[in-house]
């Protein structure tokens, strides 16, 4: 809405100057109007930190002068998605001690069309994940909550789509297969003699899982056979993208589509300061019998390492 006393002082300037200078007036009126509605998002005094795609973990701080940071991603141009994660005194990373607590938004470079909004955790499996279509950057908000200023850490690295990947057949047995993992990689599993419209069990074993000896600290995600779409766990209904802990006494569970006959699998670190050796097995499941169809590994020994992924 127009400020009508703006409007009143415009006038009686123009009123002392020459008539052929009124319009002239009124216009200059209506930009300097039109700049002070305008909506900035980012602080124009407050510029972006530039922050490169790294695994590694960027720490800062906020305090109680400079509550909020915001971050310039720049991204390369083949990019098509990036992983935002960060830790703090809430949702710590491993071997840390981080004091701050915040949450984070994530912008295209106009700083108004958002990714999300205001996440709180950002770690491990809850990692965001964002596809990019044509940018060459984005925008990260990092805002201190519930006064608790201190340091915190901030990671933003290149996600690797099905489609980039050189696919690992694994067939669908109740058996495991076993893989290494190394720090910034990317195992993709393609398993192409499945069945439409039947429902497959996927769990793997890890650092923490029931099985025993192995190193990796890993996370998954499963997509439909355009390598694109994820699919939905039966359990929950939510997308599996990122997930941990999908272990054999909690694996997750999909119905492959009608008109699909396999489907994909990607699996990277959940800890990178965990690599090393895994396993995976999918395997067909009747979900209205209720029987327990999980199964051991023939020794508590992984013999790891195991058969590389390079």
């Amino acid at each position: 809405m127009l400020n009508s006393y703006f409007w009143q002082r415009i006038a009686k300037i123009c009123i002392t100057m020459r008539k052929h200078l009124y319009f002239t007036c009124l216009l200059v009126g209506l930009v300097l109007l039109s700049n002070c509605e305008k909506e900035i998002i980012i602080d124009p005094y407050e510029h972006p930190i530039d922050l490169e795609l790294s695994s590694d973990w960027f720490i800062y701080s906020v305090t109680a002068d400079s509550p909020v940071v915001w971050y310039r991603i720049n991204l390369p141009a083949e990019a098509t998605g990036v992983w935002i994660e960060w830790t703090d005194a809430n949702n710590q990373a491993a071997d840390q001690s981080f004091k701050a607590t915040v949450r984070v938004s994530a912008y295209h470079l106009d700083g108004k069309t958002s990714y999300f909004v205001d996440k709180r955790n950002g770690y491990g499996s809850s990692a965001k994940e964002i596809s990019l279509s044509g940018s060459d950057g984005l925008l990260i908000k990092v805002e201190m909550i519930d006064e608790i200023a201190g340091d915190y850490g901030l990671k933003v690295y290149e996600s690797n789509t099905p489609g980039e990947l050189d696919l690992l057949e694994v067939p669908i047995q109740d058996v495991w297969s076993k893989f290494d993992i190394g720090t910034n990689q990317v195992v993709g599993f393609e398993f192409t003699n499945a069945m439409a419209n039947q429902v497959y069990s996927i769990a793997w074993a890890e650092y923490g899982s029931p099985e025993e000896g192995f190193t990796a600290d890993i996370k998954g995600s499963v997509y439909q056979q355009d390598g694109k779409t994820p699919y939905k766990d039966l359990n929950n209904g939510k997308s599996i993208v990122g997930k941990n802990k999908s272990h054999s006494d909690n694996p997750k569970q999909i119905r492959v589509l009608e008109s699909e006959n396999s489907f994909i699998i990607t699996i990277t670190l959940n800890d990178i300061s965990k690599p090393g050796c895994f396993a995976i097995k999918v395997f067909y499941t009747i979900l209205a019998t209720g029987s327990t169809w999980l199964s051991a590994l023939e020794s508590n020994e992984s013999d790891c390492p195991a058969k590389s992924t390079d």
